[in-house]
């Protein structure tokens, strides 16, 4: 896997062409929306897609796919998008904080406490089976 320029919780803009994310190099296109990215799965990001959206390829999360693509579940039955690095325009918003590498959730404000420099939240600490 490719070492990925993002990580979750990020805002990124995007360009939009007729509903549908475009490369960020088109010249062409609509409009330039900012998605969350809500998970990383293979050399690519899901951004989480709002309801004013009605982004063409983009998916409603059940259960099944959220367990599968590591989407948290606060994001069911919502709709995503999967998109890579060659979607993406800017950079929008970086938040502070850091992904728990067991669960996949992110926590605002939190520091690496693993000797590897990653962070395991309260929950998967206390819980080895979550």
């Amino acid at each position: 896997m490719a070492d990925l320029l993002f990580r979750t919780a990020d805002e990124v803009s995007v360009k939009l062409k007729h509903e549908r994310i475009v490369v960020a190099s088109a010249s062409d296109y609509d409009t330039k929306i900012n998605l969350e990215i809500i998970a990383i799965y293979d050399n690519g990001y899901f951004v989480f897609v709002p309801s004013k959206y009605n982004l063409q390829g983009s998916v409603y999360v059940d259960k099944g796919n959220a367990f599968k693509l590591n989407i948290p579940e606060r994001f069911l039955d919502s709709r995503i998008n999967y998109i890579t690095d060659e979607h993406i325009v800017s950079l929008y918003n970086r938040r502070e904080g850091c992904t728990c590498s067991r669960c996949e959730e992110f926590y605002h404000h939190s520091e690496p406490n693993q000797e590897d420099g990653s962070m395991i939240c309260y929950q998967c600490r206390e819980d080895r089976f979550r």
